[in-house]
């Protein structure tokens, strides 16, 4: 589960810092939100989990955010349970990681304990975090496989008023020693507004992301091969992509 964990991390620092900087401003954003709209991307009882998703003949369908996208010609995907389990459990991990912490009192000795008050931890929420797809040429065991070329489409609820769409490009280009290739810029597919970047990795590896919007969510798909050349029949299989 490294690739999953390290995403997360990726753009759990994406919005913290993010975050920092519009600080004087997001709390009256947030306020405004009301509750029915924090959990809008919340599937009904009676829908699909935000994750379910298949392949069938090649192509791939996302039941909850409703578009079809083509792999490459005899890419194979990751088994869906094996999929969703791991999500399940990432999903566990960040719940317990964001659990409140029980309160406490300060020392007798400090000036807010005249007061007798505990010392509140404010409320944490975990992020929602999913995969949709893994699949490479030869298949993939896991959500961690290291297979090139594959791909990789996730899922991330946006925290408004963080979480834009370019934000992804942006922290993939300012990688550490990463080389960028194409800078982030605007493209569209189906009538869907992405934002592309590449970038040579650190390790020499070439990545190909596209990130729209659906609904409530940052939708990812990333491309990982060993060279340029090898990463073509990716970024192009991106002109398959339907939309219901």
């Amino acid at each position: 589960m490294r690739f999953m964990k390290g995403l997360f991390c990726v753009l759990l620092l994406g919005s913290i810092a993010c975050a920092q900087d519009a600080q004087s401003t997001s709390q009256p954003a947030q306020n405004a939100t009301s509750p029915s709209d924090a959990q809008s991307a919340k599937p009904a009882p009676s829908g699909p989990p935000v994750d379910e998703a298949k392949v069938t003949g090649g192509v791939f369908q996302s039941a909850y955010f409703k578009f079809s996208y083509q792999l490459p010609k005899d890419w194979k995907a990751l088994d869906d349970k094996v999929r969703m389990a791991t999500n399940k459990q990432l999903q566990d991990q960040e719940t317990e990681a964001a659990r409140p912490m029980p309160n406490r009192r300060r020392p007798a000795t400090s000036a807010a304990a005249s007061s007798n008050k505990p010392v509140v931890v404010p409320p944490q929420h975990p992020m929602e975090n999913y995969s949709l797809l893994v699949a490479s040429p030869a298949g993939v065991t896991s959500l961690d496989s290291p297979a090139l070329p594959r791909v990789n489409i996730w899922a991330k609820r946006r925290i408004p008023p963080l979480d834009h769409i370019e934000d992804p490009a942006m922290f993939m280009t300012a990688m550490r020693y990463a080389k960028v290739i194409v800078k982030p810029q605007h493209v569209t597919f189906d009538g869907h507004d992405f934002v592309r970047a590449d970038i040579e990795t650190p390790t020499g590896d070439y990545r190909t992301q596209f990130v729209t919007i659906v609904g409530d969510y940052l939708i990812g798909f990333e491309f990982h091969s060993s060279s340029e050349k090898e990463g073509v029949p990716g970024a192009d299989s991106m002109k398959t992509i339907k939309f219901q």
